[in-house]
């Protein structure tokens, strides 16, 4: 044989929240072909809105259970846990693995009433020098922070 075998037990899954900044990076320069070959393993890597566009508070109301950024990991989450059998994954062994800024982020999708509802989406936290407790993960006020950014684009903040 040439080494190959056929697969025939389901693989457990490594999801990569890259880190690095709320404001930039991307998953896409992480290549998860040297991950995998030391094991029976699927690494995926997601991306999601970052800057304003991912993490200012998406409204003033003070009731806000997210905002995008997370809300682009859940939805990544919830595609892998929809589609992974078809590359031979175990959306029943789904393990979230993040440095930095995202094992902060991790640390907020265990505490996301979103992440929760959303069942099983994964399993295992591997967090890496980062948590929702750290300064880089708070926003002081971060209404008034909406505020100034609406106004500098002179967007409308009435409801009518």
């Amino acid at each position: 044989t040439d080494g190959a075998r056929f697969q025939t037990e389901s693989l457990p899954v490594v999801v990569f929240i890259h880190g690095e900044s709320y404001e930039w990076n991307s998953g896409n320069p992480y290549d998860g072909s040297v991950f995998a070959s030391y094991g029976d393993v699927i690494l995926v890597t997601i991306n999601f809105r970052l800057g304003i566009f991912g993490f200012l508070k998406p409204t003033l109301g003070e009731h806000v259970i997210s905002n995008f950024g997370i809300l682009d990991i859940i939805a990544g989450l919830q595609w892998i846990k929809e589609n992974i059998r078809t590359f031979n994954g175990d959306p029943n062994s789904v393990t979230l693995i993040g440095h930095g800024t995202g094992g902060s982020l991790i640390s907020f999708l265990i505490l996301s009433p979103v992440a929760q509802a959303s069942n099983d989406l994964f399993h295992r936290v591997i967090m890496m020098s980062g948590s929702f407790l750290s300064s880089m993960s708070l926003t002081h006020k971060p209404s008034d922070l909406t505020l100034q950014v609406a106004s500098q684009l002179r967007c409308p903040l009435d409801s009518g």
